[in-house]
């Protein structure tokens, strides 16, 4: 989604996800190398209610 940083007022890009434990260095390595200024805030989530499946499209 579209933001602007609170210091700068720049336009920017932010992006909320979910992976699991397995792919956050994967993930963290990927988006250094397309940005090296990239700010990542990990949190573990404690209880989770749901599901991640989605029907595949035809």
């Amino acid at each position: 989604m579209d933001a602007v940083g609170g210091y700068s007022k720049k336009k920017m890009y932010l992006l909320h996800t979910v992976v699991s434990s397995y792919e956050v260095a994967d993930i963290v390595e990927l988006l250094h190398e397309v940005d090296e200024h990239v700010i990542v805030n990990m949190f573990k989530t404690q209880q989770f209610y749901g599901t991640f499946y989605r029907a595949p499209m035809e």
